[in-house]
């Protein structure tokens, strides 16, 4: 994905940008220049933003490598308040990451992070987003994604809690990855039992999986 490859030279710009801060901020601290518990603190947050952003190229590079299909679609129907969104095409057999054109890098890291998620089996898919296993947790995970490469006024509180906008507030509040160990639980106990009228997707052990509650 073309996409991909923008992100990865953001990643490596805002690395590079993060290296040449510390080590400003280690000469001062060696020179006795300001506080230095300050200029700790800002250390510590450039090398937690540095481990950040390899984890990002990390994950592009997992789906990079992987057997499931991963499309970038444009789509200026989509409303600029929404971004962006990561569904599944199950007459592609592809996870589609759509995007408004007016957005920024940012939007596309918040996907991405998404994508990462059913490539790991955190999440599962419809053909309209995230399904019965997406939660609270899994999007304040790709709003702080998202903060790494531009502004976003979300994703965990200082007490680790997820803070989201309004409109995710009705997602699950407990982590629902956990679920995700095995077809027959997730088929049998999971969507047949809640009777989901839905097609939905979702990855185990490196393999994707299609629940269609009509066969």
């Amino acid at each position: 994905m073309e996409k991909s490859n923008e992100l990865i030279a953001q990643v490596n710009t805002k690395t590079e940008s993060n290296n040449k801060a510390i080590n400003e901020k280690k000469d001062q601290l060696s020179k006795g220049e300001g506080k230095s518990k300050k200029l700790g603190r800002q250390i510590k947050r450039l090398e937690q933003s540095n481990t950040d952003l390899s984890a990002t190229k990390a994950e592009i590079a997992k789906m990079a490598g992987s057997d499931q299909k991963y499309d970038v679609v444009n789509n200026d129907n989509l409303p600029f308040d929404a971004g962006g969104t990561t569904s599944y095409s199950f007459s592609n057999k592809t996870v589609e990451i759509t995007l408004n054109n007016s957005v920024g890098i940012e939007v596309f890291a918040h996907e991405m992070k998404h994508a990462f998620q059913f490539e790991t089996g955190q999440i599962d898919l419809t053909s309209r987003g995230g399904g019965m296993f997406h939660d609270q947790y899994d999007e304040a995970d790709t709003f702080e994604r998202q903060s790494l490469f531009g502004s976003s006024l979300y994703g965990y509180d200082r007490k680790g809690n997820p803070s989201l906008p309004s409109n995710l507030s009705g997602l699950p509040s407990a982590r629902q990855s956990n679920t995700l160990k095995s077809q027959s639980l997730v088929e049998t106990y999971v969507y047949k039992r809640h009777a989901r009228n839905k097609e939905t997707a979702y990855r185990i052990d490196g393999k994707t999986f299609i629940f269609n509650p009509n066969k």
